[in-house]
């Protein structure tokens, strides 16, 4: 990865983590001595950490996928480091949304483990759903099961969508889940019982919490392929 980020004309100082150095105190201090762009080399878990890190703060962010559990480059339409080093050398950049819950940030979607919830529209009207078996989304970016060409899951529209999957059929050897989409600014959800959230791999909340958009929130270079 680095041969070829070199032979792109790319440069820049290289810092690796250990349990001794604190990714958020880097990052401080990088930007600090003028720092404008940060790449973070690592997966979903790694991302998190570094939006957490960088939000409200003047850099660009990138991406190079390593390892597994990838999810938010492919999404971004990064699926492998040449595609990465090509996407970072070409440098488009473009203002992102991101989703909050409760004080730390997402930027591809939230998932509650349990298909048992009860979620409040910005006070408005609430939506339930009974079926244990439910999946329940809470997406910036279109996920990749999801076909391409709907008016949903645009990470520039300052909306977030909840994504509601509940089977509809069940056949000897499969499952079809019926799917609906609600988009929204903010919601609250509970539950019966405590439900686990996951944000982008990162961190676990429970229930109750409350999720919103933060419109344009960071800066970050895409490629391409990206859908939107």
């Amino acid at each position: 990865m680095e041969m070829q980020l070199t032979d792109l004309g790319i440069g820049g100082k290289i810092s690796r983590l250990s349990p001794l150095k604190n990714l958020k105190q880097l990052i401080e201090e990088e930007v600090r001595v003028g720092v404008k762009t940060v790449v973070a080399v690592g997966n979903d878990k790694t991302l998190f950490q570094v939006i957490n890190a960088i939000v409200g703060r003047p850099v660009v962010l990138g991406i190079v996928p390593f390892g597994p559990n990838n999810t938010i480059a492919h999404d971004l339409g990064i699926n492998s480091v040449e595609d990465a080093t090509k996407t970072i050398s070409t440098r488009i950049i473009q203002k992102i949304d991101l989703g909050k819950i409760n004080n730390d940030y997402f930027v591809s979607q939230a998932t509650i483990s349990d298909g048992q919830a009860v979620i409040e529209f910005d006070d408005k009207f609430a939506v339930s759903t009974e079926h244990a078996g439910s999946k329940i989304n809470v997406c910036n970016l279109r996920p990749a099961h999801v076909a391409a060409g709907q008016n949903h899951f645009n990470p520039q529209d300052g909306y977030l969508d909840l994504l509601v999957e509940t089977a509809s059929r069940k056949g000897m050897f499969r499952t079809e889940f019926a799917k609906s989409i609600f988009p929204f600014k903010r919601i609250f959800i509970r539950g019966p019982k405590t439900a686990s959230i996951t944000a982008d791999g990162g961190k676990i909340f429970k229930t109750p919490v409350k999720i919103e958009a933060a419109p344009q929130k960071i800066k970050m270079i895409v490629s391409k392929k990206r859908d939107f």
